[in-house]
């Protein structure tokens, strides 16, 4: 999801936002993928294959540029 600044995306602002970008559903146990978005802030939201499913998670993040902290 593209975030905007100072506005908090809690529950209420993910149900009623598209997701930026997002792929095929997938039940594999690595996903890549590679992604050209536009500058600004976004939520990664992991999630399992299976509803109500709890699991963990490991994320890297590349990026070509530098990006500001």
């Amino acid at each position: 999801f593209k975030g905007h600044n100072n506005i908090h995306l809690g529950p209420d602002v993910l149900l009623h936002q598209r997701p930026a970008k997002s792929n095929t559903f997938t039940k594999r146990r690595g996903v890549s993928e590679r992604f050209k978005l536009p500058p600004g802030e976004y939520v990664i939201i992991p999630s399992t294959f299976e509803p109500h499913c709890n699991g963990s998670f490991i994320l890297r993040v590349f990026t070509e540029k530098e990006a500001a902290a």
